[in-house]
């Protein structure tokens, strides 16, 4: 609560539905919200290291249909969804769930209002966080990061550049934390989440505002081909890499500063400078990448700022990989 500069009880009047998908962190996100004052109504609070429900997993397709519906039937301000260790959070309300890019933003004012945020601050993000979301955080006068996903490399990459926060599109965010003199770069779902409550709390529309920028933009999610073996694989990933290349993208496959961001990121359309991000109509952006511990496979993510040129992208893309490589559809 101090880490948030949230005092107990400031958020009275406040109702979140959260699901704690029977995970270890549930008990004690519940005592913080209350203490808080939010009105909590729980789903899948106890601790059950069976997960009787399934995997714990609050960004899987679905997983928090019924956290939304309640939030309808109990005229809740915020949905929650925690993963099993409770280092992922998921945000959202009654009409679904909303991007990290976007939830971001909200968290970033509410630093900056606080004075524990600067103009110029970097704050990381990874290559899914869509470029519109940015756009926002540039707004508000930091400047996004690039940078590969992975927990321990992402705080590591905070120390080493003075990064003040960070966000993954899957639901983990990263923050400077400070106790008396200690200071480390980590994750801590609780502060995450408070200071998102804070910004509710005090700007009663923002949730809608939220909703109107995400409905912007059109995402793919990521769709995921399997190829006869990994040669095939390298040929059909560069192809559809020289493919955006030739349409004029940017092709990023590491940081400024040369650290591997473990594929490929594709850009059109968008400027990112100190403090500033700049699109262009028809912009996209994408990222293409060989699967971690899978033989053969790519995975492959798109957004953009139009529906119908999104889809588009898409058809483009699954045509090349289906019908010039044999690739086969897998989750």
């Amino acid at each position: 609560l101090d880490a948030a500069g949230v005092k107990p009880g400031e958020l009275a009047g406040l109702a979140v539905v959260l699901d704690a998908f029977h995970g270890s962190a549930g008990p004690e996100l519940w005592h913080a919200l209350t203490k808080a004052g939010v009105r909590v109504v729980p789903l899948r609070l106890v601790p059950n290291g069976e997960f009787p429900t399934g995997s714990p997993n609050p960004t899987s397709q679905g997983k928090l249909d019924r956290a939304i519906q309640l939030a309808a039937e109990e005229n809740a301000d915020v949905v929650l969804g925690i993963d099993g260790d409770g280092d992922r959070v998921v945000f959202g309300d009654r009409r679904g769930i909303l991007a990290a890019g976007f939830v971001t933003v909200p968290i970033l004012r509410t630093l900056l209002e606080e004075g524990k945020l600067s103009t110029g601050a970097k704050v990381l993000y990874d290559p899914k966080v869509n470029p519109l979301a940015l756009a926002e955080w540039g707004r508000l006068g930091v400047e996004p990061v690039l940078f590969r996903n992975g927990h321990s490399q992402i705080k590591d990459y905070m120390t080493q550049i003075g990064a003040l926060a960070g966000a993954e599109e899957s639901g983990h965010y990263y923050h400077e934390l400070r106790y008396q003199n200690l200071k480390i770069s980590g994750e801590n779902s609780i502060v995450t989440i408070l200071l998102f409550l804070k910004a509710v709390k005090q700007s009663p529309g923002l949730m809608q505002q939220l909703w109107k920028l995400q409905d912007q933009v059109f995402t793919t999610g990521e769709f995921n081909y399997e190829f006869a073996d990994d040669t095939v694989r390298d040929t059909a990933l560069a192809a559809a890499i020289a493919q955006f290349e030739a349409d004029g993208a940017t092709i990023q496959s590491a940081t400024a500063d040369g650290i591997d961001l473990e594929g490929t990121v594709v850009n059109r359309g968008v400027e990112l400078g100190a403090g500033s991000v700049a699109l262009a109509d028809h912009w996209y952006s994408g990222y293409f990448r060989v699967a971690t511990n899978e033989k053969g496979v790519v995975r492959s993510y798109l957004s953009t700022g139009d529906a119908k040129f999104g889809r588009e992208l898409e058809r483009r893309t699954r045509d090349l990989l289906e019908q010039q490589f044999a690739g086969q559809v897998i989750d």
